[in-house]
Parts: C-alpha cells; sequence; structure tokens
C-alpha cells in the first residue's frame, strides 16, 4: 500500500467504524447517567428531573406489564428484523461493488446506481434506527424499562438536600 490520499482514507474509515462501535456504547451508558448528574446541581433542576421521570413511569404504567420472556421474545422479533434490513443493505453495496467490476463508471445508469445504492443504504439505516428506538408495545409494557425508571428516580431522592 501506498501512502497516497486514497489509503489514508481507507484507514480513517476503517478506523472510523471501529471506534463507533465503544463509542456508541460509551454514549449509551453515559447519558442517563450525565442527565441524572446535571440534574443534581441545582435543587430545581433535581425535582424537575425527578418529576419528569416519574411522568414517564406513571405514563407507562398506565399499561400493563409483560413477564421479562415475553420482552425478550419481542426485542428478539425487533433484532431480527434489525438484522435483515442491515444485511438488505449489505448486500446491496456487496452488488454495487461487484458492478465496479464490470460496469462503465462514466455511463449514466452507473450514476443512478450509485444513488439507488446510497438511497437504499440510508432508508436502511433509518428504519434500523426507528426500530430500536421505537416507544411501540414492547417499550409501553417492558418490566426492565419500569425497573430502571423506578432505580433512577430513587436515586435522584436520595441526591436531595435537606430543606
Amino acid at each position: 500500500m501506498g501512502h497516497d490520499s486514497s489509503w489514508w482514507a481507507i484507514v480513517l474509515a476503517i478506523a472510523a467504524l471501529v471506534l463507533m462501535i465503544p463509542a456508541s456504547v460509551v454514549s449509551n451508558i453515559l447519558t442517563p447517567l450525565l442527565l441524572n448528574w446535571l440534574a443534581t446541581w441545582s435543587s430545581a433542576s433535581l425535582e424537575k428531573r425527578i418529576a419528569k421521570l416519574e411522568n414517564q413511569l406513571a405514563e407507562l404504567e398506565k399499561n400493563p406489564a409483560i413477564d421479562e420472556v415475553q420482552e425478550h421474545i419481542l426485542w428478539g422479533v425487533t433484532s431480527l428484523r434489525m438484522m435483515g434490513l442491515s444485511l438488505a443493505s449489505g448486500l446491496v453495496l456487496v452488488f454495487r461493488l461487484g458492478m465496479d467490476l464490470v460496469a462503465d463508471q462514466t455511463s449514466y445508469a452507473y450514476k443512478r446506481l450509485n444513488v439507488l445504492t446510497f438511497a437504499i443504504v440510508v432508508v436502511n439505516g433509518i428504519a434500523i434506527f426507528m426500530l430500536r428506538y421505537a416507544h411501540d408495545f414492547r417499550y409501553k409494557r417492558s418490566p426492565t424499562l419500569r425497573k430502571q425508571l423506578r432505580n433512577a428516580i430513587d436515586d435522584l431522592k436520595t441526591l436531595r438536600r435537606p430543606q
């Protein structure tokens, strides 16, 4: 491999992809902690955060909770749908890379293939994101989410300053 700009672009792209996995894990773990930490700066923001979490829990309590087995089954179905969309994106990208070998890269049809490939990958990415964070049946009846909310509320209430 040479040390021209395309070589560096490949290295940076691979590094970015590899580093995005731990970055997303860290952001998902730290976001609630950061919000709770910011809420402790003043008693008013602490009370507002507690009230917001209690309202969220009250909204969830309007629906009966499912058991953990049902939650895992529903999450498994959602995960399969997300994997199917990821597989479709991967197959489209492999097809596109294969077309690089046989197609005339200056043709109008090849440019349309690039746009179509980009559109499919973007739409699948958005669909995966929507599936992951949807406030659907599983979310509204999740016993795990309710437990996490109760723990967060209890943790914040222990941080209250005596008045």
